[in-house]
Formats: structure tokens, sequence, C-alpha cells
């Protein structure tokens, strides 16, 4: 960044170039203003798209990110937009940098200290600024996990459970930052195990999530910690019941496909990669997806000694 990063009397044009020719990803911001606003801002995504040129066909090197509703320029027009304010807008940002970290061999950690997040989901300022209550809820468990408070986080998620136990999006949200973001394993099987019967008998596509939830929780178990023949069994139950209930779930057939691999079923991986190619919606996702099931086809040795490294997707 041009005010933190250069030092005083340093030329900050050809800084700025050098800094986007050596990046390995760039974010490229947008608003109705700045799409219309001529100058350096334009200057600097012709930069970019010079650098773009010479990365590898499939490689994630410019994302453009709407912060704020507006036309995508022509000329980012052949790379997929992330709309940030759009239903995990965010997350999918995440998702498209985790996945280019990796494609270079770096590590892509977390982007806000404990200071920040609790700053960020200040219940009080949040109230100031006419957040609804539930969001501020919300909030406050992404503010406990981080900080490492999960039973703490938990009393939470069971009173607001006891203000509207139908809120089932409340609870699919805490078991996944459970599970994704932090590696709790244990507590997203049992809260998922406590809440699945009735949430089953009422809703189920949201049944059909949180099972995701638990099957992802035991495969990752499984491979991570305790290599428990049992819990790789629950993750193919779970996972299978999670795309009974609720189809469209492709994080679901991939992980489907790793238990096959792992089985030595490679008919029955090709199958669930191809159905989670068909129903993907994150771009990255579904590049690194259509990568695996071209290896598995094209060198089966390889693609199944991939399968013995921890699952990053």
């Amino acid at each position: 960044m041009d005010e933190r990063s250069l030092l005083p009397g340093q030329e900050w044009e050809p800084a700025i170039r050098k800094a986007i020719r050596t990046t390995d990803v760039v974010i490229v911001c947008l608003s109705p203003k700045a799409v219309t606003k001529a100058g350096y801002v334009q200057k600097e995504i012709r930069e970019a798209l010079d650098v773009a040129d010479q990365q590898p066909e499939e490689a994630i090197f410019i994302i453009p990110v709407k912060v704020e509703a507006c036309t995508l320029p022509a000329r980012l027009n052949r790379w997929q937009a992330i709309g940030l304010r759009d239903k995990n807008g965010y997350g999918q940002l995440v998702k498209a940098l985790t996945a280019r970290a990796q494609s270079v061999g770096a590590t892509f950690g977390r982007i806000h200290d404990a200071e920040n997040v609790a700053t960020l989901f200040d219940p009080d300022k949040l109230r100031e600024s006419g957040i609804p209550e539930r969001a501020i809820q919300m909030g406050d468990i992404a503010r406990l996990h981080f900080s490492g408070n999960f039973k703490e986080a938990e009393v939470a998620l069971k009173l607001r459970r006891d203000q509207d136990p139908k809120d089932y999006e409340y609870l699919y949200f805490v078991v996944q930052d459970l599970g994704e973001n932090y590696g709790k394993y244990d507590d997203v099987i049992r809260i998922v195990e406590g809440s699945l019967d009735a949430v089953r008998k009422d809703a189920p596509l949201w049944a059909g999530r949180l099972l995701k939830c638990s099957g992802l929780a035991f495969y990752r178990r499984w491979f991570r910690k305790n290599r428990d023949p049992n819990d790789l069994v629950n993750a193919n139950r779970d996972l299978l019941e999670s795309i009974r209930l609720s189809p469209a779930l492709a994080e679901a057939h991939l992980h489907l496909a790793l238990i096959s691999a792992y089985g030595g079923d490679l008919a029955s991986c090709d199958s669930h990669l191809a159905n989670a190619v068909e129903r993907c919606a994150d771009p990255a996702m579904m590049v690194a997806t259509q990568q695996m099931r071209s290896m598995l086809r094209h060198d089966p040795v390889r693609f199944l000694d991939l399968m013995k490294r921890p699952p990053g997707l």
C-alpha cells in the first residue's frame, strides 16, 4: 500500500508497478465510481492485465471484487467476479485466495487479530449502525470462536435456539464456522447429532447441509487425527444422506469422491467428481475438481498419491 509500504522520497509509480509484477494475486476492487474514474486506477489495472497474460491458463491471478453493485469493465470480463455484498461473497473471496496460496506454496492465514475482531463485532457499535439483533448475535459467536471461547459460544447458540428454534441458517453458520475455520470436529459432530432429528422433520434441505458439516468433520477427524475406520464409515453415511436431502451440495460429492478413492473405487470416485463439477458454484473449487478428475483419468497412480495428502478443499 502506498501509504504504508513506500519510504519518504521513494517514487511511488514504479514501486507500485514492481509490486504488481512480483505479487501472487491481484484483487481489483470495483464500484460505480471506480469503473468510471480515469487515471491511475485504470493504469494499475492495465499493469495487472499485462502480468495476467503471463500466468498459466488456469491460474487464479486477477480477482475482480465488486464492493458495490456495478458493471464489470469489459477488460475484466474473462474472470469470474465476486460480489462482496452477495451471500457468502466474502467466503468466496477467501476460498479463491486460499486456492491461489496453495497453488504457489504459500500460507493464507487469518487477516484479523483479536483486537480487530473485537472492534468489528462490538455489539453496541453494531446496534448504533442499525444492524439487526440476529446479525449481532451471529457476530458475537464469531468473536467468541475467534478468541477460543468455544464453550461460551455454544451457550450463546443455545440461547439463540431457545429464542427461535427454527432458525436453521443460524445453526448451520455456527456449525460450519466451527469445522471449517477452527477444526472443532468433535463439537461439530455432537451439535449436529443433538439437533438433527428436529431439523430433518421440519427442513430437510437444512438437515442435508448440517449432515454435510458432520460428514466433513468425521472425514477430517479420520484424516488428521485418529484414522479410526468408523469415522470414515460415518463420514460416508452422513455425506450420502446429505446429498439425498440436499442434492446441490458439491462439497459433499467431492469428499465422497475422496472416500471412494481411499477405498480403491475409482469408478465411484470419478462419478462423484463429475457430480461435484456439475453442481459447483465456486470457480476455484470447480477448477480444482476438474483438475482432480483429469488427473484421475490420465494418471491414476499420481492421483492416488495425491489423495494421501491432507485435504485442502
